[in-house]
């Protein structure tokens, strides 16, 4: 949570001081924070108690209470209190109703002036031309009238106006924004990376900071710049996953993966293709509760034994630390995450609360929130993708006229390639942001950093097991006859009908009857069904093959797959024939083996 500033609450009027005390209390003992003058080892109610009750729970509980003590709230409003609190600490709670339509730019409501720079953000982001003026206030109208509907049914003139201004006082806005349509996204960028250090006031522009390893991560996927082959042989583009811990700066997390787009039906339609997904965020973050282990190959220096780690206490506390690199073992605590859809899922957010791990969103175009770890992923592009022969400098005019030509990794070595450069570059190359505190002229490394803090801290193994590693993989609900279940247009199923008690419903009235299925999109000749039933002493996970396993020979993902789903089709084959898709998919797989 973000900690408030006191000058600015005393600048509020008595009477909506103590209302954001009240709602504090009230937003702290929904979420079980620690209360003023209430003993950190106090248990909570139970009506409030996280082990007992979700968090919905909790919110139509509080909303109850509230109600019948002459304080009508709804759910939805606990709910948004509570979220604007972890965001935004106390400052958050301020009821800012009665200052929308009071804004920097006359009779306009705050929240049109938002859609402006939202949209804008939004074209650059999908990498369209910018248009007319006229288009871009035909949208933001567009979305005020969906958005607001509710809203603007009920409105009177006044605030009908501000939402929905004429024609002339939306030219005037644009004008006062600075916007034309020659500018618009380059203003819309400016914008985006934050007002210049001298128009901020003073103390609003603090430096995000941690204590300990862990106490604050932050997570961004960015692209790399590089060409690589792909799974079918082609060269594509590619995204990089990183998580970096605050107080240490180390990266305790990455992931490579390919970037694509095709082109559907349709004149001028694109289809999205592989990029990154929860899953992949999920594995990032996963890869910080385990050592990295030293791959063949690999400079003796990337070794943690001899390193800067405390290697001997750490082994001695896990073993798994045999034959790691260099690189430490840091478990998010808070994990601070972007707007993006793979970081808002409910796969990535449930997988993170099943670790123990709070995911905060960064505020809308407040940069220093993540600072880190953007600053983190320029650092790779100059420290390390550029020094690559595939490297593709993000400006046109810089890049290369022959890259295609160079020699290309494929992504399974550029990751490899990219972890050996994390061990052995990031981690012991001095950062100027860390210093001794017995020293501070002196600059540390990543480990030597984290070697201090873990000494007063303290390490705690935090290995997953079998069932927990499953758990953080995507679920699918399906329903099972006896031909098995279907995930994305491909059969799993046992032989002598091993799956029929799981036939019919399940009982699960939340899922419609259907059972749970986890799978890994990046080994998809196997899922494990969950069984709900089994006995305590039991083991309820059921592996099931894919029925046509056999034809594929070389490791496949499910990009591949869906590369030969496409090559099937084209050649005016049906979707349901699984197997001529297999062979299809190893048809690829091979070429591209022979070409790399």
């Amino acid at each position: 949570m973000i900690t408030h500033r006191g000058h600015e609450l005393k600048a509020l009027p008595t009477a909506l001081r103590r209302e954001v005390t009240r709602w504090e209390r009230t937003v702290k003992e929904v979420l079980h924070q620690q209360a003023p003058n209430v003993p950190a080892t106090a248990r909570p109610k139970p009506a409030f108690d996280p082990k007992l009750r979700t968090l919905k729970q909790r919110y139509r509980t509080k909303a109850d209470q509230l109600t019948a003590a002459g304080w009508p709230t709804s759910p939805a409003t606990i709910e948004r209190k509570c979220l604007a609190w972890r965001k935004e600490g106390l400052l958050g709670l301020i009821d800012r109703r009665g200052q929308r339509t009071a804004s920097a730019h006359g009779r306009v409501d705050q929240r049109v002036i938002d859609l402006v720079w939202e949209i804008l953000d939004g074209e650059r982001d999908q990498g369209l031309s910018p248009g007319t003026l006229s288009r871009l206030i035909g949208r933001v109208e567009q979305t005020v009238r969906a958005r607001y509907a509710r809203e603007l049914a009920d409105a009177d003139a006044a605030t009908t106006a501000a939402l929905l201004p004429s024609q002339a006082t939306y030219y005037r806005l644009l004008q006062r924004l600075g916007i034309t349509a020659h500018n618009a996204h380059v203003v819309a960028a400016r914008r985006a990376a934050g007002p210049p250090l001298s128009a901020l006031r003073p103390g609003s522009r603090r430096a995000t900071t941690a204590r300990w390893p862990g106490e604050l991560v932050q997570i961004d996927t960015t692209g790399l710049d590089v060409l690589v082959i792909g799974d079918d042989g082609q060269i594509i583009s590619v995204e990089l996953t990183i998580a970096i811990d605050v107080a240490t700066r180390s990266i305790v997390g990455a992931l490579i993966v390919p970037k694509r787009f095709r082109r559907g039906a349709g004149a001028g339609r694109w289809l999205g293709g592989r990029a990154t997904r929860s899953f992949d965020t999920v594995q990032v973050v996963a890869q910080s509760t385990a050592p990295l282990p030293v791959r063949p190959g690999w400079s003796p220096e990337t070794f943690m034994d001899g390193s800067d780690l405390p290697f001997e206490e750490l082994l001695a506390t896990d073993e798994r630390f045999a034959g790691a690199a260099a690189r430490p073992v840091i478990k998010p605590e808070t994990l601070v995450v972007d707007h993006g859809s793979p970081f808002v899922s409910a796969d990535f957010t449930r997988s993170c609360n099943s670790l123990g791990i709070e995911v905060r969103e960064a505020r809308l175009r407040t940069p220093v929130d993540k600072a880190i770890v953007e600053r983190a992923m320029l650092a790779i592009k100059t420290g390390f993708s550029q020094h690559l022969a595939s490297y593709t400098h993000h400006r046109l005019d810089l890049r290369g006229k022959h890259v295609r030509k160079q020699p290309l990794w494929t992504i399974a070595q550029l990751q490899d390639l990219f972890e050996q450069w994390v061990a052995l570059r990031w981690q012991q190359t001095p950062h100027g942001a860390l210093r001794s505190p017995f020293t501070p002229g002196l600059k540390l490394t990543p480990n030597q950093m984290y070697a201090a803090l873990i000494s007063l801290r303290g390490y705690r193994a935090t290995a997953l097991t079998e069932s927990e590693n499953r758990k953080l993989l995507p679920t699918v609900w399906a329903r099972i006859n006896r031909k098995g279940f279907q995930i994305n247009n491909r059969t799993y199923n046992l032989d002598k009908g091993a799956l029929d008690p799981f036939r019919g419903s399940s009982g699960l009235a939340a899922s419609q009857g259907r059972w749970e299925v986890h799978y890994s999109p990046n080994q998809p000749e196997v899922a494990w069904l969950f069984n709900h039933r089994a006995a305590p002493d039991s083991d309820p996970w059921v592996e099931v093959p894919f029925i046509h396993r056999r034809i594929l020979h070389d490791r496949w993902t499910e990009e591949s797959w869906e590369q030969g789903l496409q090559v099937h089709l084209a050649a005016g084959g049906h979707r349901h024939d699984e197997a001529a898709i297999a062979r299809a998919t190893h048809r690829l797989l091979s070429k591209a083996a022979k070409r790399s």
